[in-house]
């Protein structure tokens, strides 16, 4: 990470699983992480992401820019379910900017 360790509290965990989405969606994912220079740089989280949470206090802390700043903690995972349809899952790692 692009920062001192220790240096600012964080380590919030967000595990998301997107169920059988097209492989052009998944493929978005993908070159998402390979964007983050695999996990080096921020992504920002677009706000489909807090969609269905309903405590709005939560989905606030969730959103890039407001209160973390959020990281791949690895590599997407992608498992093909049928032809052309697939879930992938992703764990990232939010930070105090």
């Amino acid at each position: 990470y692009p920062r001192l360790l220790g240096s600012k509290p964080g380590k919030a965990k967000l595990s998301l699983s997107f169920d059988n989405i097209p492989d052009s969606d998944a493929a978005l994912i993908i070159a998402s992480w390979m964007n983050s220079l695999t996990g080096f740089l921020p992504i920002a989280l677009p706000p489909e992401i807090v969609s269905g949470v309903e405590d709005n206090d939560l989905a606030s802390r969730i959103q890039t820019g407001q209160h973390l700043d959020w990281f791949f903690d690895g590599p997407p995972k992608q498992n093909s379910v049928i032809k052309g349809i697939s879930t992938v899952q992703v764990e990232l790692i939010g930070d105090i900017p």
